[in-house]
């Protein structure tokens, strides 16, 4: 906006009122969603996703509440033959 201003004064391009209306919107409505976004909490500081890299002990405050079903799946496993080709395991 102010770009089209200084070109208005200096070189004297007239800019349709409309134009300048809209850009004007624009530039508060981008003044509005960046005070938003700056309002919002900071959820995660760390990125939780290792890529290839190894879990560690460390990585443990990021997986939980899995328990009940880990505990269904071991059971599971432990209660009922499985069969991979013609390998029993």
């Amino acid at each position: 906006m102010q770009k089209l201003k200084e070109n208005q004064a200096l070189k004297g391009i007239d800019t349709s009122p409309g134009v300048l209306i809209e850009i004007e919107d624009i530039e508060n409505k981008l003044i509005d969603l960046k005070t938003q976004l700056e309002a919002l909490p900071q959820i995660i500081s760390q990125n939780p996703y290792k890529g290839l890299s190894a879990f560690r002990e460390l990585d443990t405050p990021f997986f939980f509440g899995r328990e009940t079903f880990t505990h269904q799946l071991v059971d599971s496993v432990q209660q009922k033959p499985w069969f991979f080709g013609s390998f029993r395991v």
